[in-house]
């Protein structure tokens, strides 16, 4: 054979093995569930969803996974409408291909996860049908197909659903007040039930009997039902009177069910998985009347800080003041509180029972207060401010850590806790930063470009104190424009600018509130609201410069 002749057979063998896939799906053949015949009203049968080939082969933007032969077919000879539906457990789509030879597909229009179609004003003929199920992986899960001239249809008889008639895989009495709580459980959580059949919060799937069955003689105290499990685990506890309780994510990714004031009597608790269905996994229930899984979550704001508390008043000075702390703690802080108002932003993050620091703050209530924390950890704040109300950040400062901007900050008490996002019960060094300029250890660096033009602004000073070089020399080059004789005497007085040299303190520095205080009010500034916010930084510190000054 020639060199060409075997390039030519070689390029005709690899074409047709190329081509062989696409030649093999047909998508033709006898339906495996066979033909519905429908004209007028509806019919329905039984089959299973799901196969092996993408149902966008079949028709380019369908989803789900189909079998190569239909999954059945209808032969309508009617003249109105024709509805075709599918419900299932599982999230399944549907594929058509018409009379004429078009195809059409649906995932969820017949509502939730089922599958729906609707041909106005059917023509008449063979409709091929594929059910498929969305996600590949899932198996063949059985399915109700109907086929109606009035309406879809989603019933499914083959539901698993839990049975609140069946006796618990285990029973256990308790009364309030019981000896060691935390009461644990081991059980398997997960099986083939759907709990979305016990109420619209409730997801996951259980076994159809309930893991426990809890008798339970209450007190006056409340009571937590907890599970935690290495999957993410769900919750499902039917109370004496038949309410119906679902949660997921209580504690973490696992789920807690609380009840204020118990009923006495029996409660059935299903111990579920999300995810797949017929998945289980090993998990412990726990029963306590002291918070989930027997760990007191509430905050106790009388308590004594950790690391101390202090007074601040409008003005003061250094500014930012810091505070070394641990950040972290045992409590979830979005569970601690969950009762309570926020104010501002959302709570996350483990933090202690006890405040971190408590801040007495005077101010004037029309400038911000700004809170923030510096670690090498992902940290979070959350403070509980003079009206009671929570404000919380987590990422609001640089990287990773918090920053609170307390608007208008009211005069009072903030219990302020620092927490770690990623806790685990564990602290690490923080330094907690409370300022009237902004955030962190360089509060107006934070806040301010350098490179914007100054604005104008007004410096009185009721008595001569010593500027910055920086300042000094920003006057001086003010005053070379307009140069005095040699003879004219230095202007003295309340506006005198001119830096003097204080005779020195034999007291040394004094550092009190009254007498930053009382320099903060010796010197006051004065810039528009329009004004970027560089110059009037820039000018505070200034002036917070040559007030210091006095009392050094």
């Amino acid at each position: 054979m020639t060199p060409s002749l075997k390039l030519t057979a070689c390029a005709a063998a690899l074409l047709l093995a190329s081509n062989a896939p696409a030649l093999a799906q047909t998508f033709q053949g006898e339906p495996a569930y066979g033909v519905l015949s429908l004209q007028t009203g509806a019919a329905e049968t039984g089959v299973r969803a799901g196969g092996a080939w993408g149902a966008n082969i079949l028709s380019q933007g369908c989803n789900g996974y189909i079998t190569e032969i239909p999954t059945l077919a209808v032969n309508y000879q009617g003249d109105a409408d024709l509805y075709l539906s599918a419900g299932a457990d599982e999230d399944t789509t549907m594929v058509v291909r018409a009379p004429d030879g078009s195809l059409h597909c649906d995932d969820d229009g017949a509502g939730e996860f089922n599958p729906g179609l609707v041909f106005a004003k059917a023509e008449t003929g063979l409709y091929e049908v594929w059910i498929g199920t969305y996600a590949a992986g899932m198996g063949t899960p059985p399915v109700r197909f109907h086929a109606s001239t009035t309406g879809f249809d989603t019933s499914n008889p083959y539901t698993v659903a839990p049975n609140p008639s069946l006796p618990g895989e285990q029973s256990v009495r308790l009364r309030s007040g019981f000896r060691d709580d935390p009461h644990e459980i081991e059980v398997t959580a997960g099986g083939e039930a759907r709990l979305e059949t016990l109420g619209a919060l409730c997801y996951g799937y259980a076994g159809e009997a309930a893991d426990v069955a809890l008798n339970f003689r209450a007190g006056s105290l409340p009571l937590y039902i907890a599970m935690d499990s290495e999957r993410d685990g769900v919750l499902a506890v039917q109370t004496p009177s038949g309410e119906m309780l679902c949660n997921d994510d209580a504690v973490g990714l696992n789920p807690g069910v609380y009840l204020e004031s118990p009923e006495r009597g029996e409660y059935l608790i299903w111990a579920g998985l999300l995810g797949d269905r017929g998945a289980t996994e090993s998990a412990v229930l726990s029963i306590s009347e002291i918070g989930y899984q027997g760990v007191d979550r509430r905050l106790d704001l009388t308590a004594r800080p950790r690391f101390g508390s202090g007074t601040l008043q409008a003005g003061f000075l250094p500014d930012p003041e810091a505070i070394e702390v641990e950040a972290g703690g045992p409590i979830q802080a979005s569970m601690a509180v969950e009762d309570g108002v926020t104010a501002i932003g959302y709570c996350t993050g483990d933090i202690t029972r006890e405040p971190t620091y408590e801040l007495t703050w005077r101010g004037g209530e029309d400038a911000p207060l700004f809170i923030s924390a510096i670690s090498d950890d992902d940290t979070t704040l959350v403070v509980n401010g003079p009206d009671g109300a929570w404000m919380c950040d987590d990422d609001g400062g640089s990287g990773v850590n918090p920053l609170l901007t307390v608007e208008n900050a009211p005069s009072g008490v903030y219990d302020i806790y620092v927490g770690r996002f990623f806790g685990d019960g564990e602290t690490s060094p923080a330094t907690l930063y409370i300022s009237e300029i902004g955030g962190g250890a360089d509060p107006v660096n934070s806040r301010v470009d350098i490179a914007l033009p100054p604005c104008s602004a007004i410096i009185s000073c009721k008595r001569a104190s010593r500027l910055t070089p920086t300042a000094f020399r920003s006057r001086r080059g003010a005053r070379s424009t307009q140069k005095a004789p040699a003879s004219t005497p230095t202007r003295t007085g309340a506006a005198d600018i001119t830096p003097r040299r204080r005779p020195p303190s034999s007291t040394g520095p004094v550092r009190t509130a009254r007498s930053r205080s009382m320099s903060r009010a010796s010197a006051t500034r004065r810039w528009p609201s329009t004004c970027p916010t560089a110059a009037g930084a820039v000018m505070t510190m200034a002036v917070r410069a040559s007030a210091g000054a006095g009392v050094r």
